[in-house]
Parts: C-alpha cells; structure tokens; sequence
C-alpha cells in the first residue's frame, strides 16, 4: 500500500487572497502530498485589502493537539507560517515537541519584509521566533527577517557572498540544520541561499527578477520546498524548482491576468507542479540498514579503536585512554544506534588485539550499552531528522550516566577476571579518570563531528 506523506501547517487561512493555507493546500495536493491545515485564524480575505474579518482560533489549537494524541493521529512533516502573536508562537512549539520527533520541520518565520517588521510584530514576538526556529530542520527567512533574527542592521544593498555565508552560519548555529534565506538584495535576480550545516556550504539559486510586488509569493515557495524535500529532493533542488515556479507564477498572472491584488494565479499552473517525478521514495522514518549505514558504523568503531589506542597505562594494571571520548562523542551525534554498534565493535576488537580478550565479551556489552545509553538520552536512537538543537548539558549529563554505567560495568568485569574485588576497587579511579577526560574531549569533537553529512 502506497504512503501519502501528510504536512501539517500552522498559519492563517484567507477566504479571499492567495496566500498561508489558500495556497498551501492546492500546491500540497499538486506535489502528491496530503496537506493537513490547522489555521490560527480564518480572514475573510488578505491584510492587503483595506477592511477584513477575522476569527481567532488560537484558543482552539491544544484541544485539537489533544484530540490529535487520543487518536493516535501522527504527521510526517510540520510546516509553520505567519504567526499573529506570541501564544500562537508557543503552539507551534508545542504542536513540534507533541507530533514533530524525528519529522521533518520548516519554520517560515513570515514576519518581516522591505527592512520592516509587520505591523503587528513587537520585540516580543521577534525574541519568541527565535525560540521557534531552534526546533527546525528548515528555516526560510527572508533577508529582512534573517536581520531582525540576527538582530543586525538591515541594508537594502547587494550583499558580498562572506557577508550571507556568515549570516546563514549563525542562523544555523541556532540550531536548523538547513537555511533557505531568500529575497536577497540583487538589481536584477530573485537570489537565494541555500546553507547546509552538514557541509558548511551554500548553494546559490537564481532566477530572472520580475520587477512587481506580489502577495503570496513567500507562502507559495515554502509550501512546494516542504513537500518536495518530504518527497526526497534536497533541500538545495527543491528550492531551485520552488523558486522557478513562482518566477514563472508572477511573471504569467502579472502578464496573463494583469492584476495581483489576490496573489499569484496557481490555478492555472497546478499542471507544473503534478508533471515533477519522485526522485526516490518519500523521506521514512523507519529504521533500516543500508550501506551507508555499513561505511558509517565500520568509520566510527575504526574511530573507536583509534582512540582508545591513545593511552597510559597506570601502576594499577588499569589505564586511561580516549576510547569513551571517541563513543561519547559519536553518540551525542549520530545516536545510540550507531554508537551502540560502534562501541561494541571496535572495544571488542581492540581487546582482541591488543591482548585483552580476557575482556572482550564484557567490552562488548559495557561500550555497546554505552553508546546506546549517550545516544538515547541525547538525540536519540537513530535521528533521521534532526528537529532540535541538543544543549550542552543535556549532552554533559548524558555522558555522565555514561560514564557511572561503564565505571560500574568494568568493576564487575575486574572482579571476575581478577577474582579479587580489592583489585576491582583499586582500577575504579582509571575508569572515572578516563571517562572524565573522555567527557572533556568529546565536548570539543562533537561541533567537529555534527559537520559530518548523514543523510
């Protein structure tokens, strides 16, 4: 049976305009996605017009977060956008610690444009997106909100490719593994950045400027990056067709209708959008082995071992190496999968090697336990989508129930290889030793290892 991958998006919804869920919603459906439209509000049509009405929903989104829990109901990918207030900020928030683990999230912060935030954003809501977009895989400002994100000055002049690189590296630093940043200053180009950490790389997407104002445009562009990224495109591809369909949007209504006062007319173009193949199958969340998961595993065990080479032996008979700097590390990034299988495997093959087999079988379930335990506490057992930016003490305590576990592990295996629990006792110090120093240098690996592609 076929998986239709389902997008839930959380923004306002206008009766009369193409725009927020007006536009998600047939685009969603185009790219063979099903959209699930949860609306903060319901407009009788677009801010643009010089009178409206509204319904507020925002009191309405937990009780249906909580309907959503008792039925078990779950979403493949969450995507927000204009956002009216703080409250609705913080559900957002909630809908993605609720439904949003290990799912592809894209927050549009849809705040800001032309150097100016919207007339009904404050400080207050600035500082809450900010919140917000730490939970995200994706985020897409545009220039003006990736100022007012990074609380620098807004200057309406073409910018040097160091200047947006620094800009989509702090926004990364926040915490969203991708930034799409668009709208950038260019006199004859819709310029956009596409910023992976991963690789620490940007790539550069441009299409022929069209010299009109249009409503919608930034809706229309991240509805089709979210469900072209949640159908397997790269974040990269799916912004280069996200943004030539919209070119090609404004540019047909602007010429064909000659009006784009209700936004772009999609209507008309749904056919672009149905004609794009799967690239492969849609993004899964379930855990499944496959050969970049062999490379993987065999790259970080051979890491293991390499590092636990890198030792003193102490009077004790015990020694103090960097082998659970090396686990501690992998498992705070790559999760207690793959640190899991690392340690056990490359501890039990060092103490093969090495002249330890004696404690080859103890090695393998105490480093195995251990990188299953660091990386279930940390980012989980296998994160296909990272959706959060782990803190550092989050990760501190992690290592730290860590290290009690192989500390406790290897005093059993002393005192049944040594038969003498004096023995035991008196090796203890040399694994809290190297544990502590392992904690240390896994706090500086670990930046070094999150910009190692896993996908």
């Amino acid at each position: 049976m076929n998986h239709v991958p389902t997008i839930l998006s959380i923004q306002d919804m206008s009766s009369v305009g193409r725009c927020s869920l007006t536009v998600f919603i047939p685009l969603v459906s185009a790219l063979r996605c099903q959209p699930i439209p949860l609306p903060t509000a319901v407009l009788c049509n677009h801010l643009e017009y010089p009178n409206f009405e509204l319904v507020d929903i925002t009191d309405h989104l937990e009780s249906f977060y909580n309907c959503w829990n008792k039925n078990d109901i779950t979403f493949d990918a969450i995507q927000s956008g204009f956002l009216a207030s703080p409250e609705q900020i913080r559900l957002v928030e909630d809908a993605i610690e609720r439904f949003g683990e290990d799912k592809l999230v894209v927050v549009d912060p849809a705040m800001a444009d032309d150097g100016k935030l919207y007339s009904i954003y404050n400080d207050e809501m600035v500082k809450e997106m900010r919140k917000l977009i730490t939970k995200a895989f994706i985020i897409k400002p545009n220039y003006t909100e990736a100022c007012f994100l990074l609380d620098i000055p807004y200057d309406p002049t073409p910018q040097s490719e160091e200047v947006i690189y620094d800009m989509c590296r702090r926004l990364h630093a926040q915490g969203p593994e991708c930034v799409v940043l668009s709208s950038l200053p260019s006199e004859d180009s819709a310029l956009i950045a596409v910023y992976r950490g991963s690789t620490d790389t940007i790539t550069w997407v441009s299409n022929p400027l069209v010299q009109v104002k249009a409503h919608g445009t930034g809706d229309t562009f991240t509805a089709i990056l979210t469900a072209l990224v949640l159908r397997g495109y790269t974040p990269e591809e799916a912004s280069r067709i996200a943004g030539q369909f919209t070119t090609e949007a404004v540019k047909f209504t602007h010429e064909e209708i000659g009006s784009l006062r209700d936004g772009l007319a999609l209507e008309l173009l749904l056919d672009r959008l149905i004609s794009i193949p799967d690239p492969q199958p849609a993004i899964s969340t379930s855990s499944r082995s496959t050969t970049k998961d062999i490379i993987y595993i065999g790259l970080l065990s051979a890491l293991c071992i390499v590092f636990t080479t890198i030792k003193v032996p102490l009077p004790t008979g015990a020694m103090v190496h960097l082998g659970s700097a090396a686990l501690f590390s992998m498992a705070s990034v790559f999760g207690g999968f793959y640190a899991g299988l690392a340690g056990a495997i490359g501890s039990g093959i060092f103490d093969l090697i090495m002249g330890h087999s004696q404690y080859t079988l103890f090695s393998i379930v105490i480093k195995g336990l251990a990188g299953v335990i660091v990386g279930l506490l940390t980012v989980g057992w296998r994160p296909t989508v990272p959706a959060r930016s782990v803190s550092t003490l989050r990760i501190l305590l992690a290592m730290l129930v860590g290290a009690i576990w192989t500390a406790a592990g290897y005093f059993v295996a002393w005192w049944v290889v040594l038969d003498s629990y004096i023995a035991a006792v008196t090796r203890l110090p040399a694994s809290f030793l190297t544990s502590g120093i392992g904690i240390l240098v896994a706090l500086l690996l670990i930046p070094i290892l999150r910009r190692i592609p896993r996908k």
